[in-house]
């Protein structure tokens, strides 16, 4: 069993360095990132699939954001956008 978390570490160490390689050659206003994510099934289990999310930043204070499982296209793409109120406070609709 040790063996199958360390793979699962290192996936995710992969995932993170293709998305900082990313994130500089897109030059900082455009945020990329991929990620593992468990979608539930009927059987009460879930399945491990890969999602992608892009960014932009529009203002210092303000972003949006596109979301897609890559590997289960039917789920639905998601939008996003943030604001940011002040330091403490970011509004989030999805």
């Amino acid at each position: 069993m040790k063996h199958a978390g360390a793979s699962k570490l290192g996936g995710l160490s992969l995932l993170e360095q293709l998305s900082g390689t990313f994130d500089n050659a897109l030059g900082g206003k455009v945020d990329f990132r991929l990620f593992p994510t468990l979608i539930p099934t009927e059987s009460e289990t879930s399945n491990l699939n890969l999602g992608a999310e892009i960014g932009y930043d529009v203002t210092g204070k303000a972003s949006v954001s596109v979301l897609q499982v890559l590997t289960a296209p039917e789920n639905s793409t998601q939008f996003g956008a943030r604001y940011q109120l002040n330091e403490k406070v970011n509004l989030r609709y999805s």
